[in-house]
This record gives structure tokens, sequence and C-alpha cells, in this order.
């Protein structure tokens, strides 16, 4: 186990956006003090509505004196996107870390990418290798989304294809691609501010995919490291039973903004249609589900994918 990691100035900060979390926050945090090497410091913006979360970071804060957490609290709910972007307003490390807080180290992650980065040429944005809670690795990495990538995502064709996201590449070996997902993302600060930050119009969703986009138009290169490996607990943060429906509409909305910013208007139209067609089937797929398994979910899901079918047109 490495020694403490002294108050120091930070080479790299990690920056950890909250949103009930106080089951998770403890595990991330305690897993970046075990694994990491370099000076470090954590600068966590909670979004919660309630105190639960905030109140388990400060008990961390009081508890671990010797780490560097740095804890905010905008007062509402701001989105991931500036949640991010506000915390980068508070780091001093001349590399960033996005990490979200239901995820654990698994190794020294930042190491990897530190090294990596020193002798690539051009990078822009790191990823690793995430395993779910059973230690499979999940398929992560993208293809930027096009319309008919989405068509075939939104049919399940993708399930058997991969192109859209990239099925057949069994994320054991470095490799440049795309997109990473954005529950871990590793860049410079002064890259990251040369870029922009993260997009604020994305609420949830999306941003990451936005943010490599952006990476790859101005020159720059995303990679995805598998030596650097993450425990990642999917949809702890925003996914439970209760908000599946504000997710699965959230989601959409995101994905249509992203077309509207980077596409034509016709493809945005083009995918409005597909998206009201995936929201009418998968409504009467799921409540059709519902009515047979009684499983709450199912209906939450029903609900949701009714509200992409008909409310789509206030986001064109």
């Amino acid at each position: 186990m490495p020694e403490p990691v002294s108050k120091c100035a930070p080479l790299v900060s990690i920056i950890v956006v909250t949103y009930h979390n106080e089951a998770t926050i403890e595990a991330c945090l305690t897993s970046i003090a075990t694994h990491t090497t370099c000076p470090w410091e954590a600068v966590i913006v909670d979004n919660s509505p309630d105190l639960g979360t905030w109140e388990r970071i400060h008990a961390l804060c009081r508890a671990h004196p010797d780490h560097n957490l740095i804890p905010l609290r905008p007062g509402h709910n701001l989105g991931f996107a500036a949640g991010c972007n506000l915390g980068v307003g508070h780091a001093r490390g001349e590399f960033l870390l996005f990490l979200n807080p239901d995820t654990r180290l698994e190794n020294d992650i930042l190491a990897v990418f530190l090294e990596f980065w020193k002798t690539s040429t051009h990078p822009g944005l790191l990823g690793p290798c995430i395993v779910n809670s059973l230690g499979h690795i999940e398929r992560t990495c993208r293809n930027l989304p096009t319309l008919r990538g989405i068509f075939l995502d939104a049919t399940g064709l993708d399930k058997l294809l991969g192109h859209y996201r990239l099925l057949h590449f069994d994320h054991r070996s470095t490799r440049q691609v795309p997109q990473i997902i954005g529950a871990c993302l590793f860049t410079s600060t002064p890259r990251y501010q040369h870029m922009g930050g993260m997009d604020e119009q994305f609420f949830v969703y999306f941003e990451e995919v936005d943010l490599c986009q952006r990476m790859l138009r101005a020159g720059y290169t995303v990679w995805f490291l598998p030596a650097a490996r993450i425990m990642h607990l999917a949809g702890v943060s925003c996914e439970n039973e209760s908000s599946a429906a504000n997710m699965i509409v959230q989601l959409r909305k995101s994905r249509q903004l992203y077309f509207r910013k980077h596409d034509s208007p016709t493809t945005v139209l083009a995918l409005a249609s597909i998206t009201m067609l995936e929201g009418l089937a998968k409504a009467v797929i799921f409540f059709g589900l519902y009515m047979i398994r009684k499983n709450a979910r199912d209906l939450e899901k029903a609900k949701g994918f009714w509200r992409v079918a008909t409310c789509l047109k206030s986001w064109l």
C-alpha cells in the first residue's frame, strides 16, 4: 500500500460529481487512496438535493485529514457536465481524472495514464478497462453516433453486428478509439481548458461523447488502456428504479441535442423519427412485460418510453 498522500500540490485532480452516493463514495475515495502513488486531490461536487451524501463526504474529510479532499455543494443539481466544470474550477492539478462515485480503482490507474501520456503523440482523452461487480469486462468503447448506429442500437440489431458498440473488440488490448465512457476520463488540465470543458447544454449523458468528438476534430487522440482497471457499479448514481423513466427520457434528449449540435437538420429530423418509433415500440413491450411479471421497473420503463414518444417535438 502506498504511503498516505501529503497535502502538497497535486499532480492530478480527481473530479467526482455525486448524486445520492452516500452508499458508494467512501469505497470510491478509499480505492483512490489505496492504489494511487502520485500526489492527488479529489474535488467532490455534490449535486444531491438532500444532505445524506454531503454529510458522508464531510465524515470522510474528518476521518482522513491526510487526504486532499475538497467538497463542494452548489445547492442544486447542476447536472454532470456543469458539475465537472465547477470541480475543474477548483482543481490545482496539472492533470484531471473524471471519476464516477460508483467506481473503485483496482490498480494505480493514474500511473498507467501518466506514463502513456508522456510517450503518446497528441493525446486528448484516456480511458480504462471497466469491469462489473462480477469481474467481467464491460465493452464500453463506441464509435461516434451516426444515424445508422443509433438505428441499429434502438432496434437491438447492434447486439449482433457490434457496429456502434464495438462489441467485436474484446477490450483487452491498447487501442485508439472514437469514444470512451464518461465513468472514467483522463486528460491534462490545459487540454481540457483549451477545449472549453464539457458542454453544459448536456445535463447528463452524451457530454463525454461530445467531448470526444471535439477532441478528435481538434487533432487529439482518444485511447483505451486496459492496463488501467476500475470496477463500476453501473447505474447506482442515477438509474435506480424510481428514476428509470426520467433517465430514459434524459438519455434520448441528450442524444437529440448531440445530433442537433453536430449533424444536419435532415439527420436531426430522421433521428427524431427513429426515437419516436423506438419510444412507442418499447413502451408497448415494457407495459406488456409489466402485465406479465408485475415488475415495477418494467412499468417505469414503459412510462419513460411513452414520454419519449410523446414529448419529442419539444426537443426539435
